[in-house]
């Protein structure tokens, strides 16, 4: 049995639904965006160290992680690449800036930076 005033209220529902739903899909592309981007760096940042502790060069470290940065889609541009030297342990540290983007009243806005750091011996 149908009431008159039920006419519409499927409407109204998927009016009420519509921004949770939105939030969640929105967020679910932000995370995996996200998870993505964590990997390649931490990809960049193995092979970076790899090669720099095999070579004992700077330059060739930064080209190496360089290359699988844009591999993975990120542009070097986008990255702050630094190498690190402990006695005969080299590595590199790869940081990102992210943007969280607002999402109502209840996630503020601001960036927060993903970072990988990858060591290896020095190569004899």
């Amino acid at each position: 049995m149908k009431f008159k005033d039920e006419k519409g209220s499927v409407t109204v529902e998927a009016a009420l639904l519509m921004p949770l739903l939105l939030t969640v899909f929105f967020s679910f592309l932000f995370i995996n965006n996200t998870i993505k981007e964590s990997i390649t760096l931490q990809n960049a940042a193995r092979e970076g160290a790899r090669a720099y502790a095999m070579t004992s060069s700077i330059s060739t470290g930064i080209n190496r992680a360089e290359e699988e940065l844009i591999k993975g889609g990120i542009q070097p541009d986008e990255v702050t690449i630094t190498p690190l030297t402990i006695s005969d342990t080299r590595g590199m540290r790869i940081e990102k800036d992210v943007l969280l983007i607002k999402l109502g009243t209840f996630f503020d806005s601001g960036i927060f930076t993903l970072q990988n750091e990858m060591y290896f011996h020095k190569w004899r």
